[in-house]
């Protein structure tokens, strides 16, 4: 065997392996970025939530609220809840106000959402006065990710067949050119020999 031929061909697969490793790593990782993300109207849908919640609980009709939030746990199928965070240091330690300003019991609707985790996160609203929280768990129609594991299978095996394939494409052309050119060599050689013969 040529071993020019040999080391192109050893060339070829590395470096195509090497390039189906890093595309499915890169492409994987960021799919599922761009997948962990509440979508937009979701995201405004949690944001009215809180106003709605935050502007019952400053008119101060508790039982408005209260019915509020029992429709929406019962329409949503989820878990709903107005609370306050009194936080209160002990035995003479301080808070300092990074904490006070960036505490929370929840999470932001901007947030990713860790798509590997089967429980759906607590959302947090924090009201103006920074101490009362509107929190709800994500309901599971908000959930993103739906068609991560759909996404994954192509990924795992739609992407890695078609890379093989172009480097079985690549490696048949250079191979077969060179084989093509012997056999018309060869047809030539007999034709003539066969004209003269």
């Amino acid at each position: 065997m040529n071993r020019r031929l040999l080391w192109k061909l050893c060339g070829i697969l590395a470096l195509g392996t090497s390039a189906l490793f890093w595309v499915i790593s890169f492409v994987g990782s960021e799919t599922e970025r761009q997948m962990s993300f509440i979508a937009e109207p979701h995201q405004q849908t949690l944001r009215d939530w809180g106003r709605t919640a935050e502007a019952m609980y400053r008119a101060g009709d508790e039982q408005a609220l209260a019915r509020w939030l029992e429709d929406l746990q019962t329409r949503e199928n989820t878990w709903a809840a107005v609370v306050r965070s009194d936080i209160q240091p002990l035995v003479g330690s301080r808070l300092t106000d990074r904490f006070r300003d960036g505490f929370r019991l929840g999470r932001d609707e901007t947030w990713k959402i860790h798509l590997y985790f089967t429980e759906n996160p607590i959302m947090e609203t924090t009201f103006a006065d920074g101490k009362t929280h509107f929190l709800v768990l994500l309901p599971q129609r908000m959930r993103p990710g739906t068609y991560l594991p759909e996404v994954r299978i192509l990924l795992k095996v739609a992407l890695p067949l078609a890379v093989l394939v172009m480097m079985c494409l690549v490696i048949y052309r250079h191979v077969m050119n060179p084989l093509r050119q012997l056999e018309l060599a060869t047809r030539q050689f007999t034709e003539a020999t066969l004209a003269y013969g």
